[in-house]
């Protein structure tokens, strides 16, 4: 069975943030974000918030067209994780972006004063926002070719089904089995590559490491829940022929690249202060409670 997906679209406001290390670990009662034995504190996040809030024409702006200063706070913590775990990541991968390349990408958006006037930065944070882009980029471009992704999948109509199903899977046995029976709706081994569906490559289909089971909305709005038990996750499976780099847009890389870091936002149990919202490792997005995009948890195994 082929399964395809639709579009997937996702934005967040990309503010830096500075990271402390806090000895034996980081107190939630003064940390923005928690990432591992680092933090983001709440100071620095209050003053990203002033920074952004104060730019009153363009949160006006934002909410006339429906947004609220609620979303733009949690859009700014979003923001501060993706670029510590971008930074994170690409040290890992030996990706360097210079000076001279986030000046030349700045010049290509427009120059500084022409990106400041359009977004919610100011010129210190414009820097790191466009390093992250950047960076991400390159992340996509590198693994794009080599990522492959082997799932069980089913497919239902409804968030709170797909969250039952997952959940039934997660607990293993005979019945986890069962979810995928229906050939009408499920199928098992389905190897997922980027060249067949770029978009999807940015969703929690390929983010979830091998041993979870995800449920999750490819496409927002078209009332498809997937739900994805990961069987097997590579990023050194054999290239695809032909590259897929060459005919990707740079937006869907640095998409697909922003995916790529959700195994190690799991590794660093990236918790957020509460009065900004929780994390969501499905959207890789900090979101109120109820504004979960889907449940991820790992499957028990010697049970079926």
């Amino acid at each position: 069975m082929r399964i395809r997906m639709g579009r997937l679209v996702a934005s967040a406001v990309v503010v830096g943030a500075v990271v402390s290390g806090c000895g034996s670990g980081p107190s939630q009662v003064d940390s923005a974000v928690i990432l591992g034995q680092d933090s983001i504190s709440l100071t620095q996040m209050q003053d990203q918030l002033r920074t952004a809030l104060g730019r009153t024409d363009m949160v006006q702006r934002i909410t006339q067209q429906g947004g609220t200063t609620e979303q733009i706070s949690r859009d700014v913590v979003t923001a501060a994780v993706m670029h510590q775990l971008l930074e994170r990541a690409a040290r890992a991968e030996n990706i360097t972006v210079t000076d001279a390349q986030v000046a030349a990408e700045t010049t290509a958006l427009g120059g500084t004063e022409a990106v400041l006037g359009r977004t919610l930065f100011d010129e210190e944070n414009l820097h790191d926002a466009v390093w992250d882009r950047l960076a991400a980029t390159e992340l996509g471009r590198k693994y794009a070719d080599r990522l492959s992704v082997t799932v069980d999948v089913a497919l239902t109509t409804t968030q709170a089904e797909a969250e039952a199903k997952a959940r039934t899977i997660a607990a293993g046995g005979p019945a986890a089995e069962a979810v995928f029976d229906d050939r009408n709706t499920a199928a098992r081994n389905q190897v997922l590559r980027v060249g067949q569906d770029a978009t999807l490559a940015a969703t929690a289909a390929f983010g979830t490491p091998a041993g979870q089971v995800v449920a999750f909305e490819p496409s927002p709005g078209q009332a498809v829940w997937a739900v994805m038990r990961v069987t097997q996750r590579s990023t050194d499976a054999p290239p695809s022929q032909p590259s897929v780099v060459s005919s990707t847009d740079s937006d869907s890389l640095a998409a697909i690249g922003q995916r790529l870091v959700q195994p190690l936002s799991d590794q660093l149990a990236v918790t957020v202060n509460p009065r900004y919202g929780v994390w969501d490792p499905v959207q890789m997005r900090v979101v109120a409670p109820e504004e979960r995009g889907g449940v991820l948890l790992p499957v028990q195994t010697g049970r079926g």
